[in-house]
């Protein structure tokens, strides 16, 4: 296909593009669950850990000045809060977006999709988008539900948070790309899904400073897009430091290109390798 017809297409795929955009998130929209796990998840998951850190700092606070003295700030119940919910933000994008496909293949629509004149990276992108904005409200309303019941301070610089906020988006979908291929090829990347959250869960520093690790294990962690996502928000939501915030976004953003531009190439590889085995349909 030359150039002038790449254009001449444009506007068509964008609109497909915003279609299934729209098609994803109506999918959970739908579902009678989808005003309610944000609260759940709040419940089942941040409270309990964030309760955790209160009781570990003593009914008088006592220990709250040891964690000051490594974390920079004594306001650990939003240290930890923004942690988790950050993980359970992460995880649920980077789950949905390497499943969607073996969803469509459950729902019956996987091959119709494959075969439209929309490019399948465009398809792949558009359906990941949809999903990981689903993701990121159940996010928000985590984080709401969880300071409404235990009312930490909060110092934010709302331009930084927002900037955050969309690279954390973007390098979150470009790593569940990058996970996509292997489920199309290998049919289930459960495990590989399961070792990459325990493992960021580990070394991003979710409950406490990177800084208590081991110089190896931080090393690692700052290869992780949620230990910058981590970071970021917390600069923008706990420690005021838009600097800080700013320096986090620009290092998602590139994470994200690296992420995306080796994710759809490993794709279309991988791809191509799952219609040679007659594996696309079985994923």
């Amino acid at each position: 296909m030359g150039a002038s017809e790449r254009w001449r297409r444009a506007p068509a795929h964008l609109a497909a593009f915003i279609a299934i955009v729209g098609k994803a998130w109506r999918m959970q929209w739908r579902e009678g669950w989808f005003w309610q796990i944000g609260i759940l998840g709040a419940l089942t998951l941040t409270l309990p850990v964030v309760l955790n850190a209160r009781a570990l700092a003593g009914p008088d606070e006592s220990q709250a000045a040891r964690f000051a003295a490594v974390a920079g700030t004594d306001n650990y119940l939003a240290f930890t809060a923004v942690g988790i919910v950050v993980m359970a933000w992460v995880g649920g994008i980077m789950q949905t977006v390497a499943t969607a496909l073996a969803t469509e293949r459950n729902l019956g629509t996987l091959g119709a999709a494959w075969t439209t004149l929309t490019p399948r990276t465009l398809l792949l992108a558009a359906d990941a988008t949809g999903r990981a904005l689903t993701q990121t409200w159940f996010g928000v309303v985590m984080f709401a539900t969880v300071w409404v019941l235990v009312r930490f301070e909060l110092t934010v610089v709302p331009a930084a948070l927002v900037l955050v906020m969309l690279t954390a988006l973007i390098a979150s979908i470009a790593v569940g790309v990058f996970m996509v291929g292997f489920i199309i090829r290998y049919r289930d990347a459960g495990m590989l899904f399961g070792v990459a959250m325990v493992a960021s869960g580990v070394l991003a520093g979710i409950a406490y400073p990177t800084t208590v690790l081991p110089v190896w294990a931080q090393a690692v962690g700052h290869a992780l897009p949620v230990t910058w996502i981590a970071r970021g928000l917390r600069a923008a939501l706990v420690y005021g430091d838009a600097a800080e915030a700013y320096l986090a976004a620009a290092i998602l953003l590139g994470m994200a290109l690296v992420f995306g531009i080796v994710g759809l190439r490993l794709f279309a590889r991988l791809e191509r390798a799952a219609r040679r085995r007659g594996l696309l349909e079985a994923i």
